[in-house]
């Protein structure tokens, strides 16, 4: 199951992907946005309680080049399939928030590379704003899976975390592979 490969205790996942019907309804409210699109899928899930788990997409855009970074999108995607959840990558494009990218969008972010602004909690208003395409850091992820109401984030590593700064306790868990380091 993918929540044993995340390391998660049986209670601590069940906690996690349980949906509240405020969750739920903080979803479904979040699709009707003109600028949050919560793609069908993963509002459905959100809102039966199915687990869902919000994927960033900066490796897409700067991690490697296309169309490696593609392929490696939607193995992913797939890995977290094949768990039994629903993945929900996240990105700005064209100036809308999306959770829940198509294989279209995907390669879109893909083909921009680097044009894509790199996107934390302080960038994402300003790329919707200017319209413009964004893929999300952890901490842009974060903020943007819990408007979702998605509980759990998985990504392959944290570049660096600062103590006191844009820490919020229970709003998502956040499973990597390795933090790169911890900054004073």
């Amino acid at each position: 199951m993918l929540l044993r490969s995340l390391s998660l205790s049986g209670r601590a996942a069940t906690r996690c992907l349980a949906s509240s019907s405020a969750s739920a309804t903080a979803a479904a409210a979040a699709t009707t946005s003109p600028t949050f699109l919560v793609a069908p899928e993963v509002a459905a899930a959100v809102a039966r309680g199915d687990p869902v788990v919000a994927l960033e997409s900066t490796i897409i855009s700067h991690g490697m080049p296309f169309p490696a970074n593609m392929e490696c999108a939607l193995a992913v995607e797939a890995i977290v399939r094949n768990g039994g959840a629903v993945p929900a990558t996240i990105a700005i494009l064209d100036g809308v928030v999306r959770v829940g990218l198509g294989e279209r969008d995907i390669e879109q972010l893909a083909r921009l590379g680097h044009a894509a602004r790199k996107c934390s909690r302080r960038d994402i208003a300003p790329v919707v704003a200017a319209g413009g395409n964004g893929s999300t850091t952890v901490a842009g992820t974060m903020v943007l899976a819990h408007r979702a109401a998605i509980d759990v984030f998985v990504t392959g590593g944290c570049g660096g975390v600062h103590r006191g700064v844009e820490v919020r306790r229970g709003e998502v868990v956040c499973a990597c592979v390795r933090m790169r380091a911890c900054y004073e």
